[in-house]
């Protein structure tokens, strides 16, 4: 999780989606409560929010893919799909279904919304350089 904080704070962006697994929620909000060594937790530090429903008032949404699709919906003309700058998809190796290849591969990438793996913010510094351009 501090790779997304980290992220967050030197990043151009306001607003950060994380599309995680149901079953990774609960291991994430743990993290995010956490109180690291310089001494404030994530959540002190940004706002975080579990529901698609809330995702405009904070800088950062953790959600599933079912989440999005029973709370949101799968339309891109949706206001929900134009709030973020960046998605992180803590699963992208992972087998997905319809709605997720939906979202994930039309939806976003038609809006121009960068969509980014985790593994990818933790093992590349050239991508904040390349976000910045």
């Amino acid at each position: 999780m501090i790779s997304l904080a980290q992220f967050l704070r030197s990043a151009p962006c306001r607003h950060l989606l994380v599309i995680v697994p149901p079953k990774l929620k609960a291991t994430l909000l743990k993290g995010w409560q956490q109180k690291p060594a310089d001494g404030l937790t994530h959540i002190e530090q940004f706002s975080v929010t579990f529901s698609p429903q809330y995702a405009q008032d904070a800088d950062i949404c953790i959600a599933s893919i079912f989440d999005i699709q029973v709370q949101i919906g799968v339309d891109r003309t949706l206001p929900f799909y134009r709030l973020f700058d960046v998605v992180v998809l803590g699963d992208a190796d992972a087998a997905h279904g319809p709605v997720w290849h939906r979202i994930i591969e039309e939806i976003f990438p038609m809006l121009g919304t960068r969509v980014l793996p985790l593994s990818l913010l933790s093992e590349e510094r050239g991508i904040l350089n390349e976000m910045k351009e």
